[in-house]
């Protein structure tokens, strides 16, 4: 029997999305997209002028979204430095977004944030660079081990679509030729979409998941020689334990706070207090 590969479904942060995004949010997100900018061309009276607004508009999950798509495109490399009051804004809508998140992050925002907050930051003093996770820790996602697990999946999933994808287009084209309507992948396609191509649908490539390709490379698996497999597990397993050291330094940002000591030192004065005034009641106990 000929296997065949089932089709993935929906996502769930597309399961309600029965509507194109309508005029007004569509203006909503023009605002965010308009405060962002001037926040990084560092024109921060006329940010603070929308920047209420904006805060308003991170309630809808196409909003938070947006948000996370134009933050990640003023991030050149692995770091952007920031002035005081730049980096005062971005992390208030880092925390806005969040706090406005599940902590299952069903959306992707956290999951979205998780590399520009150690990309964001800004020069204390000489030598010193505060990270804007250091500003983010406070949510409840971070505690969730069910996010950690998926966010770090996601990401060993994009890296082994990299090393499969060109190898399958040459070898079977079959893959990366289906084609499907297009349809608003993300607030900004969302209002192009709707306001662009109302007329016309236009069709594009749709890119195979990470369960499309493993099927794939199983059945094609055997024709490769063996060399070539051997290549391509070392290149798998280099990819798993790259992204487990990358995930293991983000959870240490995010988990564990710089001011661990102290407040350690809090909790147990805490508790020589509570030791100390149960002590007390217990004497007058009779």
């Amino acid at each position: 029997m000929q296997p065949r590969i089932v089709p993935t479904g929906q996502h769930i942060s597309n399961l309600n999305d029965h509507k194109n995004i309508v005029s007004n949010s569509a203006r909503r997100l023009e605002v965010l997209r308009n405060c962002i900018n001037c926040i990084f061309e560092n024109k921060i009276s006329d940010a603070r002028k929308t920047f209420p607004a904006v805060l308003r508009a991170l309630k809808s999950k196409q909003a938070r979204l947006a948000l996370c798509n134009e933050l990640s495109q003023h991030v050149i490399g692995n770091k952007a430095m920031l002035e005081h009051q730049q980096f005062d804004l971005v992390v208030r809508l880092m925390n806005c977004a969040l706090q406005d998140d599940s902590s299952m992050d069903e959306h992707g925002v956290a999951a979205a944030l998780l590399p520009l907050a150690t990309a964001f930051c800004r020069k204390l003093c000489t030598g010193v660079i505060q990270f804007a996770y250091t500003c983010i820790q406070e949510h409840a996602v971070w505690q969730n081990q069910q996010f950690w697990e998926a966010a770090f999946y996601l990401d060993v999933q994009k890296d082994i679509k990299a090393l499969y994808l060109p190898r399958l287009d040459s070898i079977s084209p079959r893959l990366g030729t289906d084609h499907i309507l297009a349809t608003p992948t993300s607030p900004r396609d969302s209002k192009d979409f709707a306001w662009q191509n109302r007329r016309s649908v236009i069709s594009r490539v749709q890119e195979p998941s990470a369960l499309e390709i493993a099927a794939e490379q199983m059945r094609l698996w055997s024709s490769v020689d063996s060399e070539k497999q051997k290549e391509l597990i070392t290149s798998e397993e280099s990819t798993l334990y790259s992204q487990a050291i990358h995930y293991a330094n983000r959870m240490v940002s995010l988990l564990i706070p710089l001011d661990i000591g102290n407040r350690l030192h809090k909790q147990d004065h805490s508790l020589d207090e509570e030791r100390a005034s149960n002590s007390i009641a217990n004497r007058y106990v009779v």
